[in-house]
């Protein structure tokens, strides 16, 4: 804005320099320079028609730099437009990934409660339901986690949601993959009955469990790193 005002500024001093040199300099120097010997009348009649010529000058010389301003103008409003355009995008881009960033710390930690409730299922004495089992964050009876287990999985449900509404395409896999591993082979599997078999349940919850959460982590950060 500032550069506009300048350029209008300079516009009229342009114009008001032309007006004092073609009416108090400009003529009489031409004059002096062609008249050569003629008397003093004919010479004040060439400075007169001199200075209106000159002066007939200005219109033409006024749309001239008026027109110069304009598209300079013109050029630095469409590139402040652009860089608010620009600025408006990446503060766009940046909520959203920062909305995307909190959907996957969403099922990050719902995958993660709903583990520790299967795991304290899986690994309970179940000849003594009342007895207390710290499962990593709190510590309850066993008969807590059973029933934790069917709230945590629909907590995992609502969060796998908003992954499939606000996620990018590059992780829903990744998100389906561990979503169904937690539901079938750990949530489903932990109080199962006849228990399923030390190995089987450290491959699960333990070995493709990391593999699988990993994998989505690794596809949530490759989508929330800054692409600019």
């Amino acid at each position: 804005m500032h550069q506009l005002w300048r350029r209008r500024w300079l516009v009229g001093l342009l114009v008001l320099a032309y007006l004092v040199v073609a009416v108090s300099v400009l003529p009489q120097l031409i004059v002096s320079l062609t008249a050569g010997k003629a008397d003093a009348n004919t010479q004040l009649n060439a400075v007169t028609s001199t200075r209106a010529a000159l002066l007939g000058l200005l219109t033409p010389l006024v749309i001239v730099l008026g027109g110069v301003v304009g598209f300079l103008n013109f050029q630095e409003i469409r590139a402040q437009n652009a860089l608010t355009n620009d600025r408006a995008r990446a503060e766009r881009d940046e909520t959203r990934r920062l909305r995307r960033a909190e959907v996957y710390a969403g099922l990050t930690s719902a995958c993660q409660e709903c583990w520790e409730a299967s795991n304290a299922v899986y690994n309970a004495d179940r000849d003594n339901v009342n007895t207390v089992y710290d499962a990593g964050r709190e510590a309850h009876p066993y008969l807590w986690y059973v029933s934790a287990i069917s709230e945590k999985s629909g907590d995992l449900n609502l969060a796998h949601d908003r992954v499939m509404l606000l996620g990018a395409d590059a992780v829903q896999a990744s998100a389906v993959n561990l979503v169904l591993h937690c539901h079938k082979e750990i949530a489903a599997k932990a109080g199962k009955t006849p228990k399923v078999s030390e190995e089987e349940w450290q491959r699960n919850a333990i070995v493709e469990y990391n593999r699988l959460h990993r994998a989505f982590l690794d596809a949530a950060r490759s989508d929330l790193e800054p692409t600019r």
